[in-house]
């Protein structure tokens, strides 16, 4: 797969001793930040796409010290909060120490909000701030850390079955399960890293031939980072001696995938 990269850039002024911001002690230390979105599943076709403020503004950013702390304001009103992009200022820190910025483009818990949603995170490099370099611009590659499962019916499938549907579960967070009607049509869910079990079930509506019949399919897969599935729900209708058709499901990876539009936080359609 070839990677897509998206450039956003805060716009930040790095400030000087008599800046919009007022005078700033000489002991100061100033932070920007740029964020690089590294969006790999993309769809071959697709270009670059500078994103612009409004789009970038839900990034929460966050300053650390080398050791992981939070980074504290130069001025000793205590640490920098974590802030989305549109409401993170210019940050005046301490000259002498070390540093590294945060970025994500949503929690992991809201990523999993309903049917979920694509979610960036990373970090910038290390950097010191010292009398030869009283300011820095943060770089952080932001990379997808969660995965997506499509569901869709084989046209096949139609009108054959009463109440079909599939059901996802992941390990991570028992409490919320996904229910996908046939009557919905595909639909793109979002899981955060984790093994995740489906279950098919419906009921055949029979013919003059065939008895009506409950039916149902299990199955169970390891979700990663980046990973996008697909899970074709289909219907046997070469069933030989049986009393009635079976459904099965067919997953499908990566380049096999129809992936147009789901992927990019600000495009993908569920």
């Amino acid at each position: 797969m070839k990677n897509l990269y998206i450039y956003i850039t805060a716009l930040f002024v790095l400030l000087s001793c008599t800046s919009e911001y007022g005078p700033h002690r000489s002991d100061s230390g100033f932070i920007s930040v740029q964020i690089v979105a590294d969006y790999a599943s993309e769809p071959k076709t697709k270009a670059p796409v500078m994103l612009d403020s409004q789009q970038a503004a839900s990034y929460i950013i966050g300053v650390y010290n080398a050791d992981g702390t939070k980074a504290e304001y130069n001025d000793g009103t205590g640490e920098i909060p974590e802030t989305s992009l549109e409401d993170f200022k210019a940050v005046e820190v301490s000259l002498g120490r070390s540093y590294y910025v945060t970025a994500a483009s949503c929690s992991e818990a809201d990523a999993e909000e309903g049917k979920g949603c694509p979610r960036y995170e990373g970090a910038s490099d290390v950097f010191a701030l010292n009398a030869s370099n009283i300011s820095q611009t943060a770089e952080i590659v932001c990379r997808q850390t969660n995965a997506l499962v499509k569901v869709e019916f084989d046209e096949a499938v139609e009108g054959r079955f009463d109440d079909l549907k599939v059901e996802l579960k992941s390990d991570t967070n028992p409490d919320r399960t996904l229910v996908v009607l046939e009557a919905d049509g595909d639909q793109n869910l979002y899981f955060n890293p984790s093994e995740v079990s489906y279950k098919v079930t419906g009921t055949y509506k029979g013919t003059d031939h065939i008895a009506t019949t409950a039916v149902s399919f299990e199955g169970r897969r390891v979700l990663a980072a980046k990973d996008i599935i697909c899970l074709h729900v289909k219907i046997n209708l070469d069933y030989g001696l049986a009393t009635s058709p079976s459904i099965s499901v067919i997953e499908k990876m990566d380049d096999e995938v129809d992936i147009e539009n789901v992927i990019d936080p600000y495009a993908y359609e569920n």
